[in-house]
């Protein structure tokens, strides 16, 4: 993940984003660094002006979760993380869960080696949900890594044909199920992402989503598209119009839409333009699976959307969970923040692991301490949890004022750099309220 195709290496943003500041300072030369750092925003502002967007997004808003439009004085929320133990390939202590790389056609994804105790999988991702639920007090949003929810076992003298494929529907089903019973036991209505396998039948890289904690739907909602048609041509909107009324059962699957293809990843890739936004009371979640960060079309999409939206259509809090060694996810988390004013989560496997980044938050471009200094993060906590199995993972909980995240959100979104990143040349745009 830290070294892309020469390709995709040119067009993620974090490449574009350092050549544009390389190109500030040779021009700058011994200007001074405010100068300096004013060339390398406009440069930014320039790129993402010029950008191609191939991509909608979708905010999905079920009845009785509308995000709500005045927050209480004392209104916090609650974000827990799961960091699973997790290897791949052997890389790790023998006595963990492991992934291995396997070829499906011209597809390459990961499966449990042969004697694995999905079980066992499952009894740890369970311990997991029952503590950060107890330990937490209802957290509002619950994050686990990418490739840590149960994944099919692979046999390669059966394979993953079709007919196999109601087997690993009916175990997925199963896991589904308790989950949910965990949720309805400690009666949460968190928005849970419950983590991501290698879907072995579709070949898909597959994340498992409860939106609506507890609730087993199906879920009456509407669909609304249109707002950001309407922001994408220079016209703010707070106020959504709904472009579908739909019914789905829960979970819902969200595939990644871009594959990690310098580490082996090779997974089939959505053909729907559009990127799905989940609307809950304290705000709007969108998901980015580890590498689709990289992603130009995703990381543009969002921020342009939170630069040309008020209230219900901006995008709260961004999840990246992740199976990551390299420090470029955990940057593009941080630049996504200041670019989007967005809250974003960077969930990663292995917390304790010294060549794996430590999960953390971001938002306006500031880290945890400098959050914290600003009272905005009112208590980050960091408890290990001891799993069945005899692994621990880590679980990061962190709360958020959400009157003071605002006020700086706001303030980055009205700020002079941020009115000319708008979309359409708009002069002179009514603030962000």
């Amino acid at each position: 993940m830290a070294r892309q195709s020469r390709q995709a290496s040119a067009d993620d943003p974090l490449s574009r984003l350092e050549k544009a500041f390389e190109r500030s300072q040779r021009r700058s030369g011994r200007r001074e660094n405010k100068r300096t750092r004013e060339e390398f925003e406009r440069s930014v502002i320039d790129l993402i002006d010029r950008s191609k967007l191939s991509l909608d997004l979708k905010l999905y808003s079920a009845d009785g979760h509308a995000k709500a439009k005045r927050l209480g004085t004392k209104t916090k929320v609650r974000i827990s993380c799961v960091s699973s133990p997790l290897t791949v390939e052997g890389s790790g202590p023998s006595d963990r869960n492991d992934l291995q790389g396997i070829a499906v056609g011209e597809y390459k994804i990961t499966a449990p080696p042969l004697g694995v105790s999905l079980k066992a999988w499952s009894d740890d991702r369970f311990r997991e949900l029952s503590y950060a639920i107890q330990q937490n007090l209802q957290p509002d949003i619950l994050c686990f890594g990418e490739l840590v929810y149960p994944p099919p076992l692979y046999a390669p003298d059966i394979g993953c044909s079709l007919p196999n494929g109601s087997g690993l529907l009916s175990r997925k089903s199963q896991f589904d199920g308790e989950i949910l019973k965990i949720l309805k036991q400690y009666e949460s209505d968190a928005f849970v992402f419950g983590g991501s396998f290698h879907c072995l039948h579709t070949q898909y890289g597959v994340g498992v989503i409860f939106p609506y904690g507890r609730h087993s739907g199906p879920i009456k909602g509407k669909m609304h598209s249109e707002w950001w048609s309407h922001a994408r041509r220079g016209h703010p909107t707070s106020d959504p119009q709904v472009d579908a009324v739909f019914e789905v059962d829960i979970p819902i699957v969200h595939k990644k839409r871009h594959p990690a293809r310098s580490i082996g990843e090779v997974t089939r890739v959505p053909s729907q333009p559009d990127l799905a936004i989940f609307e809950r009371e304290k705000g709007t979640i969108a998901i980015l699976i580890c590498s689709d960060i990289i992603d130009l079309n995703q990381f543009i999409a969002l921020a342009r959307a939170n630069l040309n939206a008020t209230g219900r259509a901006q995008v709260d809090y961004v999840l990246v969970p992740s199976f990551n060694t390299s420090r470029i996810i955990g940057e593009l988390c941080r630049e996504l923040s200041l670019w989007s004013a967005a809250i974003v989560v960077n969930v990663n496997a292995n917390h304790t692991e010294a060549n794996f980044p430590n999960t953390s938050l971001y938002l306006c471009g500031k880290e945890v301490e400098e959050l914290r200094a600003l009272s905005i993060i009112t208590a980050h906590d960091v408890a290990p949890i001891d799993l069945p199995s005899g692994a621990k993972s880590t679980l990061n909980s962190f709360e958020l004022d959400l009157r003071r995240s605002d006020r700086l959100r706001k303030s980055m979104l009205n700020s002079e750099a941020m009115k000319r990143y708008r979309i359409g040349g708009i002069k002179n745009p009514a603030p962000i309220t």
